[in-house]
């Protein structure tokens, strides 16, 4: 009876557990105790995963270094850049800002990537430095108003508006102030004359 040889190709098809399940049936306990280990460690690069999309860089951090031990090559790589990238994450919190400038471009970056406690934290420092900043009420208000806090936007940005006529059409313009500027007392703000 002759045995056909598989391809190239159909080799490179089987997965790592139909591997373990050909390894271990053809009596090889240590390479499937290296496919365990294997799945064990994506298993705790998943993990770490979480952890970082959750923004939990500390313990995502915990977690790569965990990850990086096992046999495969590519996921400890994987989880060496996810290491660097959470400590650079982990070093941007404690950055300390001099100026209100400083604190209203951070407050703006915070705002983009919708991290609106740290922006919103950013703009009343700022506005603490630089009161009259009507800018800065215009990026409070819109943090205000993508939490939900209507009053807060309502008040920050007729702030604006009064220390700078332009922030009406500007927030008339800000496809962010859309769904807010359609609410009636806004859209007295915005559109109807003083």
């Amino acid at each position: 009876m002759a045995v056909k040889k598989k391809t190239t190709a159909e080799t490179e098809k089987i997965t790592v557990k139909s591997k373990a399940a050909v390894v271990s049936s053809a009596g090889g306990g240590r390479e499937a105790t290296a496919v365990s280990a294997a799945d064990e460690q994506m298993k705790r690069f998943e993990e770490a995963i979480k952890l970082f999309r959750s923004q939990n860089f500390a313990q995502a951090k915990l977690a790569f270094e965990r990850a990086i031990e096992g046999p495969q090559r590519e996921v400890a790589h994987n989880a060496k850049l996810h290491i660097a990238m959470c400590e650079r994450r982990l070093q941007s919190e404690n950055v300390n800002f001099a100026t209100p400038e400083e604190h209203y471009d951070y407050g703006i970056a915070r705002l983009n990537s919708r991290d609106l406690p740290a922006a919103r934290r950013h703009f009343e420092a700022a506005l603490a430095l630089a009161p009259g900043g009507d800018h800065i009420y215009y990026g409070l208000a819109l943090c205000c108003g993508l939490s939900g806090d209507l009053q807060g936007c309502y008040e920050n940005l007729k702030r604006a508006i009064d220390l700078q006529p332009r922030n009406r059409l500007a927030a008339r313009q800000d496809p962010d102030f859309n769904v807010i500027g359609q609410h009636p007392v806004f859209h007295q703000l915005l559109y109807e004359k003083p």
